[in-house]
This record gives C-alpha cells, structure tokens and sequence, in this order.
C-alpha cells in the first residue's frame, strides 16, 4: 500500500535569496540540479552517472539512477504515457516574502512517496551539499546577479495526522536518523473515519491547475478534481507503493459517477503565475485556483481519497509544490 514521508528542512541564509511568488518550482529546479550536478563542476557533481545524455529518457542507466527515481520517472509501458507522477512533492513557504537575507531563516518541505524514501540519503546531500553549491533563486542585483545560497542546519521528519516530529539531524552531526514516521494506508483510513461525512471544507494553499478533457479548469468542480485526485494516487501505489490501490473499474466508475451528485461552495479565485523552465528554455504557467471550496454531500466514500491527496497533492506541477490543500474539519 502507499505511505508517505514528510521532511522539513531547516536552513539559513548566506548569500541573498530572491524568489518569486511560487516559490515551489524555484526550490524543485535547485533540487533536481542538484540531485543531477553539473558537468564541469568540481564543487560538486551530484548523482548523475551519465551526465552527457541529453535527457533522462534517453539514458541507458534510467532504470537504475536515482535522480531518475526521484524527479524523472518514465514508464515506456505506462497506460496514460510515458510519464508517471513523481515520487517527491515540494512543500513551499506560503509567507509572503520573496527576498532572503543572509542570516533570515528559511525552511521548506520534501514528501517522499512509497518506496522512494530509500534514496533519502541521496536527498538529504542534494539539499545539503548541492544545493548549496548550485544556489536558490534569481540572479538579482541584491545577490550581485548570481543565485542565492543557504547553509542546512537542521532535517525533521513530520507524521501530519499525529502531529509527532522527529529530528533526523542536526548542524555538526555526522549520521542521519531514519525517519520512522511514514503516513501508512490504514493510518489514513482511520484519520477518514473521524471526518464529517456530509460536509468537508479544502484550503488550496498552493495553486490548483487540473486539465479535464484537454481544457483547463478555471472554476472548481468536484469530479474532474476527484478523477485527476484518484488517479494520481493510484499511479503512485502502483509504481511507489507495495500494491495498487483500486484496480475495479466498476469501482472506479461508480466513485466518479458519485462525484458527478457532489454540491461545491467555491470561494476560490485564479491566480496567473510563470516560471522559467530550464529544461525548456522558456516560461511555463503554474496558474491555478487558491483559496477555499466547500464540499456538501455523501462524502464518506470519498474521505480517504481526499485526505490522500492532502498528503500527496493534486493536479499539475504537483512536483513543484501545486496541488497542496487541507482538510479543515
């Protein structure tokens, strides 16, 4: 079955940070750089074994390299593509500050899904020694054009359902704890029973960008967010998890033809927002719905899909911190 690990990682500041409002994809594109390393850099050259392939797709080493695990996932065999969910999800500041100075505090999320956190040893070094050396953020005039950089001082795991935090290390230790506080399927089942059944509200923290029917979704609707909701965590199951989750079709079609009965009180709004993509050498939109929807109906069925997806997020760009939600009971 699926669980999730949640890590919060705690960092100040050395050389200035300047991010823009969705502060999400700036942290994933240092990471994955990270993870990566850089041809030439001697500083430091990350885990990628095959640095002169193009792209992660085309590398004979795909199926055996953990940056390709974590942040490149492919599956030739895949049902819906080639590309499948990533096993890691940002969890961004949601302040409103965009400018970091040397010696302000900034912290930021990882999730990591199912098996993946096996590689945690190769994340916690990206995020330490990587990306410390690839940088954070704009090329501004305040960080004299070159990318801002933080010194990681601290790394916890969090069990949201049972509000615990562990330590896994600290500045001047030399061994990382093992997390120990996976989110497990049946934690989530039972967290779902204790929600209202008739009457649940979402906080989109984070921009919610859903496609249904090759249209984006500008007004929030329950069955498309459910579909792109299920389907997301059973493709991570599936590939993450020890077994999948629901593979009845019947089941799968009678949940959705039930999302269809599902009445939405939308206090959500859309919000425009870009950011430059490396890999494509230009901008990509990350706009999407903020703000608060309320759910009224038989939502019993639908609790544990829901807080699932608190967990793992929703829709796309999930990766770079999309999608992030919660449960207000």
């Amino acid at each position: 079955m699926l669980t999730t690990t949640h890590l919060l990682f705690d960092t100040v500041v050395e050389h200035p940070i300047v991010l823009n409002e969705h502060k999400g994809s700036a942290i994933r594109g240092a990471f994955f750089h990270a993870l990566r390393g850089r041809a030439g850099n001697l500083a430091w050259r990350g885990f990628c074994a095959n640095q002169s392939a193009a792209d992660c797709r085309d590398c004979p080493l795909l199926q055996v390299c953990p940056v390709a695990r974590l942040l490149a996932t492919h599956d030739p065999s895949g049902a819906r593509g080639h590309e499948i969910p990533r096993p890691v999800t940002v969890r961004p500041p949601i302040d409103e500050a965009m400018d970091y100075l040397p010696g302000d505090k900034f912290s930021f999320g990882l999730t990591i899904v199912g098996d993946a956190v096996a590689l945690l040893p190769y994340v916690i070094m990206a995020v330490q020694q990587g990306m410390r050396v690839e940088g954070l953020g704009k090329r501004d005039r305040l960080n004299d054009f070159r990318p801002g950089s933080f010194r990681l001082i601290g790394v916890e795991a969090a069990h949201p359902l049972r509000g615990e935090t562990k330590v896994l290390w600290r500045e001047g230790e030399r061994l990382v704890q093992v997390p120990g506080l996976a989110v497990t399927h049946e934690e989530v089942l039972a967290h779902a029973a204790t929600l209202p059944v008739d009457r649940l509200t979402l906080r989109l923290q984070t921009p919610l960008r859903l496609i249904d029917e090759k249209k984006l979704v500008r007004s929030f609707r329950f069955r498309p967010f459910f579909q792109r909701l299920m389907e997301r965590v059973m493709q991570l199951s599936s590939h993450f998890g020890v077994e999948g989750l629901l593979t009845e079709e019947q089941e799968r079609h009678a949940l959705l033809a039930a999302a269809d009965d599902i009445a939405v009180i939308d206090k959500t709004k859309w919000v425009e927002l870009r950011s430059y993509s490396t890999r494509q050498r230009g901008e990509t939109p990350l706009s999407g719905l903020v703000g608060e929807v309320t759910l009224v109906g038989k939502l019993d069925m639908f609790r544990a899909w829901l807080l699932w997806g608190s967990l793992i997020h929703v829709g796309k760009d999930a990766v770079k911190g999309d999608g992030w939600y919660d449960i207000l009971s």
